[in-house]
């Protein structure tokens, strides 16, 4: 399974370049993922599910604490 970004420009419909996912070659293998914040509710800079709505899922992409190249958050 592959997982793009959706994008972060708060468009209508994601990147172009996720229309990979609909393509009969990826298999359903690919999905375009969204961000929402803490509230649930879809954060203002992610892309819209649009035209990719059949492979879109969103996750929380706020304030996502993670280990930089140092191991520290």
């Amino acid at each position: 399974i592959i997982v793009i970004a959706a994008g972060n420009d708060g468009s209508d419909n994601p990147d172009p370049f996720t229309s990979v996912a609909s393509n009969p070659a990826a298999r359903n293998l690919v999905i375009i993922a969204g961000s929402v914040g803490s509230n649930d509710v879809l954060s203002t800079f992610s892309d819209k599910a649009g035209t990719g709505a059949t492979h879109y899922l969103a996750a929380v992409g706020e304030r996502v604490r993670a280990p930089d190249q140092n191991n520290t958050a």
